[in-house]
């Protein structure tokens, strides 16, 4: 039995049946270009937003950095920042004009380079001490470049540096201070003893 030849109203009714599927199908397609562009122009946007939101972040964080290295440059105190491991990581002008030592040859050495033999173990202390308290004082003997010591008043505190932890030293020379000190004591110890005699 040979195939039954279709009519030519069943050609044109199948004809239409496949041009309707062909308009559903552009149609779907047409959509799906729609949203993948819109979904583009949205990547874009949020690209553009978090970029923006990045660029303010950058900025926001140069801004901070300048801050912190203008006010750790024009501190009086000498400033010394120093990693946990001893490490000298950065000093201020006063820092190096104290010690005289330059910037470059200063971040050479480790703190038990700019203490006297017997006040090397201060800096583990202070930093036992930090773990638990939120700063240190001491008066260690410094030593400066030429070898040449002087007594010391130090502070220290735990600080973020470079995403670790390190200890900043705000130091100050007190030898005037000691002197001033000792002048005073023996003055009251000499008028005392001259009320009393």
């Amino acid at each position: 039995m040979p195939a039954k030849k279709p009519t030519k109203a069943a050609v044109i009714a199948e004809n239409e049946v496949l041009r309707a599927r062909v308009e559903e199908l552009e149609a779907a397609l047409s959509h799906l270009e729609m949203l993948r562009s819109r979904a583009s122009d949205s990547d874009e946007r949020l690209a553009t937003v978090d970029l923006s939101e990045a660029k303010r972040a950058e900025r926001a964080r140069r801004d901070s950095e300048e801050e912190y290295r203008g006010l750790f440059e024009s501190a009086m105190d000498a400033l010394v920042l120093i990693g946990m491991d001893g490490a000298i990581l950065d000093v201020n002008p006063a820092a190096c004009s104290l010690y005289e030592y330059s910037r470059e040859d200063f971040l050479r050495l480790s703190i038990s380079d700019i203490l006297s033999s017997d006040c090397r173990s201060l800096f583990a202390e202070a930093v036992e001490t930090l773990a638990e308290e939120k700063s240190f004082s001491a008066e260690p003997v410094s030593v400066r470049s030429d070898g040449t010591s002087f007594p010391g008043e130090v502070r220290l505190s735990f600080v973020p540096y470079r995403g670790r932890d390190a200890t900043l030293a705000a130091v100050r020379d007190i030898t005037d201070l000691r002197h001033e000190r000792a002048a005073h004591s023996t003055l009251i110890s000499s008028s005392c003893g001259a009320r009393w005699a």
